[in-house]
C-alpha cells in the first residue's frame, strides 16, 4: 500500500495557468476511518497575497486521473465553484478510495507513478498534467560522510563532492563563518540540488534530509538537525536549509569535540520521497 506509507499528508504541484494549483491529499482530507480510506484532491488558488484584497473567480473544473491499463482517463464531473479569499481552494474530499487507487488491476499506479491532470475554464481552457513518481519512505537513506581537513583555513562556501540519490545529484554547501544575518555568529549549512541540463523546467523534486556535526572525542553528541521535507527545483539552482545551523562558539568549543586536530566530521542523511514533471 504504496500511499499509506507517506510521512507527509499533502503533495503541491506547480503553479498553471495563473496563480493555480492542485493540492494531493494521499491520506485523505476527512475526519475518521472513512476518509482516511480517501485521496483528496483540490484545486487551490495560489499566491493569494499577490491578489487584491476582495479577488473572486468563478470556474468550472474537471480532475482527472490516467488509467494505464485503458489508456484514457477516470474524472470527476466539471463543477462550477466560487474563488475568493475566505475559500481559496476546492475539490473532492474522496476522489479516489486508497483501495482503488493501489490495486494493480485498475491501472492507476504504474512504475510508482500516477498522473493527475486538471482542466479549468475560466474565460478560457487550458489542461495541464502533472506526473508525480511517489518514492516510499521506507526505503533506506542515502547516507555520507565528509572529512573536512584545515577546517578554520576554509574560505566561503565550502562544497562537498557531488552525490546521487533517486537519480540526481547533490552538494552540501558551508560558509564557516556564517551567512546574511548569522555572518560572524554561526557555521551555515545548505543542501543545494545540482541542475541537470535533461530535467524539464517544471520537474521538481521533493527530499527529506539530516545534516549533522559529529562529536569527534565522546562520539554522543553530535549536533544535527532534520528537514521535514523540501522541494527542490531540478532545472534551476535550488537550495535549502539553515543559515543558523550552530552558534561558532559551541563549533569551536574544544570540550564538545566538533573540532578535533583542525578537521570536521560532516555527515548527511538524503530520502528523495517524490518527484514530479
Amino acid at each position: 500500500m504504496l500511499m499509506l506509507k507517506f510521512m507527509f499528508q499533502s503533495v503541491n504541484t506547480f503553479i498553471f495557468i495563473i496563480y493555480r494549483k492542485l493540492v494531493i491529499y494521499p491520506n485523505g482530507r476527512g475526519s475518521g476511518k472513512d476518509g482516511e480510506a480517501y485521496v483528496s484532491v483540490y484545486l487551490v488558488m495560489a499566491n493569494i497575497t499577490d491578489l487584491p484584497s476582495n479577488w473572486e473567480v468563478t470556474a468550472t473544473f474537471s480532475i482527472y486521473l490516467f488509467n494505464h491499463i485503458s489508456d484514457d482517463y477516470r474524472y470527476s464531473i466539471g463543477i462550477a465553484r466560487r474563488f475568493h479569499a475566505l475559500n481559496p481552494e476546492r475539490g473532492f474530499i474522496k476522489f479516489i478510495s486508497k483501495k482503488d487507487l493501489t490495486d494493480p488491476l485498475n491501472g492507476y499506479l504504474f512504475d510508482d507513478k500516477c498522473v493527475l491532470g486538471a482542466e479549468v475554464f475560466v474565460n478560457g481552457n487550458k489542461t495541464v498534467t502533472e506526473c508525480v513518481s511517489l518514492k516510499g519512505v521506507g526505503n533506506e537513506p542515502f547516507k555520507q560522510e565528509f572529512k573536512i581537513s584545515n577546517f578554520s583555513r576554509l574560505r566561503d562556501p565550502w562544497t562537498s563532492d557531488e552525490f546521487k540519490v533517486g537519480g540526481h545529484k547533490w552538494v552540501i554547501d558551508i560558509y564557516p563563518n556564517g551567512i546574511g544575518k548569522e555572518t560572524g555568529r554561526s557555521l551555515s549549512i545548505f543542501l543545494r540540488h545540482v541542475v541537470s541540463n535533461n530535467c524539464a523546467n517544471s520537474e521538481r523534486v521533493r527530499s527529506c534530509y539530516t545534516v549533522r556535526i559529529k562529536d569527534q572525542l565522546h562520539y554522543l553528541n553530535h549536533h544535527q538537525m532534520t528537514s521535514s521535507g523540501n522541494w527542490f527545483s531540478a532545472s534551476t539552482s535550488s537550495t535549502w536549509g539553515w543559515s543558523s545551523f550552530i552558534e561558532l562558539s559551541s563549533l569551536n568549543d574544544p570540550n564538545k569535540g566538533f573540532i578535533v586536530n583542525n578537521c570536521c566530521l560532516l555527515e548527511v542523511e538524503l530520502v528523495v520521497q517524490a518527484i514530479s514533471s
